[in-house]
This record gives structure tokens, C-alpha cells and sequence, in this order.
């Protein structure tokens, strides 16, 4: 997968870049390389704080913001993927029977789980858009 940068994108030293290259070290590590043909990418992985703050301020800021995403990303997507299996159970099928559409109680709860599933499933879209837009500047 290639990856092109706009002219005057940000560097890739984000958290999730950095982590990205780890799991590339760890990947060739894995395949028998020899330390000194991946010590080079460990040292990048673990100047990456220096790189940062070499960074002028406005970059610091913009990777930071970046940063504050993926953490809100990367607690949002469990929490709806924990309220669609949630929501799944509730419904046990994938359709609802005529029971289940005479039960006045076990409607609202389907209707507060699928109301809680629409909120955090827009959260999710608005921090993935925003980050794409982050990564695109």
C-alpha cells in the first residue's frame, strides 16, 4: 500500500505512525533479518520524540491534535463495536417477531440501544472524518 503526501503535509510522526513502524520491525524481525539490518528503523522508531520536537510549533500542535484523535478513535470503535454485539443480542435475530413487536417494554430498550448505537456510531464517523482531514492538510 503506498501512500502520497500532499505538498506541506504533516510529517509522519504521529502516534499511530510510529506504531506502524514497530509492527514493521517486528514483522522483518520475525522473518530472520539480522539485528544491524533493522537497527536502523528501531533507532528512527525511537527518535521519533526527538524528531517531534525539532518540529516548529505549529507541526508539535497539528501532531498533537492528530494524536488526541487517534486516542478518541481508539476508545470510541471498541465502545461501538460493544454496543452493536450488545444490540445483536437484543434482537437475537435478524428480524423482530410479532412478539417482540407487542412487547412495549423490550421495544424501548431496543429503541435506547439503537438511540446509544446511532450516537457513538456518529462519534466514530465525525473523529474519522476530522482525522482524515487532519492527515490531508
Amino acid at each position: 500500500m503506498t501512500t502520497h503526501r500532499a505538498p506541506g503535509a504533516l510529517p509522519a510522526l504521529s502516534n499511530a505512525h510510529r506504531e506502524r513502524l514497530l509492527q514493521i520491525i517486528s514483522t522483518l524481525e520475525t522473518t530472520g533479518l539480522e539485528d544491524h539490518e533493522v537497527g536502523l528503523l528501531r533507532q528512527l522508531s525511537a527518535d521519533f520524540a526527538r524528531f517531534r520536537a525539532a518540529m516548529p510549533q505549529e507541526v508539535r500542535e497539528a501532531l498533537q491534535e492528530i494524536d488526541q484523535n487517534e486516542a478518541a478513535l481508539q476508545q470510541s470503535v471498541p465502545e461501538l463495536l460493544g454496543l452493536c454485539q450488545q444490540f445483536q443480542h437484543t434482537t437475537a435475530i435478524n428480524t423482530i417477531c410479532a412478539a417482540q413487536l407487542l412487547d412495549a417494554p423490550g421495544l424501548l430498550v431496543l429503541a435506547q440501544q439503537a438511540h446509544e448505537l446511532a450516537q457513538v456510531a456518529a462519534e466514530v464517523a465525525l473523529r474519522a472524518k476530522h482525522r482524515a482531514g487532519l492527515l490531508a492538510k
